[in-house]
């Protein structure tokens, strides 16, 4: 009985600081930099959409979804209106959108019914914004644009990992790379 007894705290004991180190150890995650025509190739639709509402979130419990009418299709199946989950679902997700905003969403059907998400953890989408009259796009520099894309730095100094690209020297980039034939995989 005594040793049962020891066995058991000793488990007990090994069970508690493996949950401990687990817990206490440092974690990261990273979403590794992808170039735009990989981004396309990920897409189901590409367009042009202004985000009419959001629905309430509650964090691991419900996504938020955005209902957006659609002004442009640039690729995939027309349609008046698309939803998508406009909430991060793991961590390093930025998945958002915002009533009222107008931008460029790059979006995928998930593999179970419902509304699609954006693609590459939320970096799919590329609010526009106005500067002198021109119509520009925020991305991330997670998401790697071909040179022929003319970018500038974001609009304000202290978020100088935002950065900004022209939206029609995008668009015609994404008609180019949905025109260019597909690589294939070696295997």
């Amino acid at each position: 009985m005594i040793h049962r007894t020891r066995v058991l705290r000793i488990v007990s004991a090994i069970t508690v600081l493996l949950a401990a180190g687990g817990v206490l150890a440092p974690a990261s995650a990273k979403v590794a930099a992808l170039p735009l025509d990989e981004l396309i190739r990920e897409a189901d639709f590409i367009g042009l959409v202004h985000v009419d509402r959001t629905s309430w979130h509650i964090p691991f419990v419900s996504d938020r979804v955005a209902t957006a009418t659609v002004i442009e299709t640039w690729a995939g199946m027309p349609t008046p209106g698309v939803e998508f989950i406009a909430s991060p679902t793991w961590t390093c997700d930025i998945s958002d959108a915002r009533r009222g905003e107008t931008a460029l969403v790059l979006l995928r059907h998930r593999n179970k019914p419902g509304p699609m998400e954006i693609v590459h953890s939320g970096r799919g989408r590329f609010p526009i914004e106005y500067d002198d009259q021109e119509p520009w796009v925020i991305y991330w520099p997670d998401v790697v644009l071909p040179g022929e894309v003319e970018t500038r730095l974001g609009l304000t100094p202290d978020e100088p990992f935002i950065r900004r690209a022209r939206l029609q020297s995008l668009r015609a980039e994404i008609a180019r790379s949905m025109l260019a034939p597909k690589r294939q995989v070696s295997q």
